[in-house]
């Protein structure tokens, strides 16, 4: 017999997890977002 709940939690928190890594990480490498670290970057070493 298939476990439902342990099928369906081995899909949803995976997924929720790529999910909120994936939204995080378009943050993070986003060309706009590094350059604007490093204008602040530039800004603050100046």
């Amino acid at each position: 017999m298939i476990d439902i709940d342990a099928i369906s939690l081995e899909i949803y928190i995976p997924g929720y997890l790529l999910w909120e890594f994936n939204l995080s990480a378009e943050v993070i490498f986003s060309p706009y977002f590094i350059r604007n670290i490093l204008l602040i970057l530039v800004l603050f070493l100046t």
